[in-house]
């Protein structure tokens, strides 16, 4: 499998789930569905919740638990630029990331980005809260 050949594209689907149908994972011929599902491991995975990547992913859930204010925001912002160049920067590259506070602990992020084979620009809201 190769990410630069979306046209020829097969991979496990993103979330994994079981196909009951013809016995085994179902799989994924979207790439953009495949990329976004990418991004969204990134975001939601906790830094050392993977034991052979300790620092893969971002601390956002961490984040969440001191006010949020401007300086924060801020932050997430610059680790959710920093995650997604150090993990994905072969397959996406990052237009602009918003974040907006929706409650007191809750916040929604909007990322925008090119899918660098295929040229497509997508926009991925995430929603997040501790």
């Amino acid at each position: 499998m190769s990410l630069s050949r979306p046209d020829h594209f097969d991979a496990l689907a993103y979330p994994l789930r079981f196909d009951e149908d013809r016995g085994r994972f179902s799989k994924s011929s979207d790439y953009a569905g495949y990329v976004k599902g990418l991004v969204l491991q990134v975001l939601m995975t906790a830094q050392g919740q993977r034991i052979n990547r300790p620092d893969f992913g971002t601390p956002i859930s961490q984040l969440l638990f001191a006010p949020i204010n401007d300086e924060l925001t801020s932050l997430i912002e610059a680790q959710v630029m920093r995650a997604l160049k150090k993990w994905l920067d072969k397959v996406i590259a990052v237009d602009a990331i918003a974040i907006r506070q929706l409650e007191l602990t809750r916040l929604e992020i909007e990322i925008t980005y090119v899918i660098l084979a295929s040229g497509a620009r997508i926009k991925t809201m995430v929603e997040v809260a501790p």
